[in-house]
């Protein structure tokens, strides 16, 4: 069995309703508001950002949870109507999701898959991305976005 029948099947016993999305719809989305430099979001075109590194041999995402439970940065996450997910290709569909299945899927996700993730609103007003070298990044859409 691949890497997307098992996260599929895996999807299918959460007790979340989980949504496959085509991944070019929601790299259109992630396009479309962030500036990238290369294959990465330009962080100095943000607004807010916030990075930190965290422990890669850490199965349990202690330095993870705690950065995304951080007052202003969790408030992000619970107030929006749907979160979509992106990787750099291990997965052939994207995801979206209620906040209330987050963090399920940021521990399904990360502890499967050896890739960089992207966690965004669908809005899209904000950006989470933990890459597999131990980086962090959080910021919200720029200024355009938000006007």
């Amino acid at each position: 069995m691949n890497i997307n029948a098992e996260i599929r099947q895996q999807l299918d016993q959460l007790n979340q309703k989980i949504e496959i999305v085509e991944v070019d719809r929601l790299t259109d989305i992630l396009e479309t508001t962030f500036s990238f430099k290369g294959s990465k979001i330009d962080w100095s075109k943000t607004v807010s950002h916030q990075y930190r590194k965290y422990d890669i041999r850490d199965s349990s995402l202690k330095d993870i949870l705690a950065f995304v439970k951080q007052p202003d940065l969790y408030e992000y996450i619970q107030n929006s109507e749907k979160i979509c997910y992106l990787n750099d290709g291990q997965l052939d569909f994207g995801l979206s999701f209620s906040p209330d299945a987050f963090f399920e899927m940021v521990q399904l996700l990360l502890k499967q898959i050896p890739t960089h993730h992207y966690f965004f609103s669908a809005s899209p007003d904000w950006c989470l991305a933990i890459t597999m070298e131990g980086d962090m990044d959080f910021s919200l859409a720029p200024e355009k976005v938000h006007e």
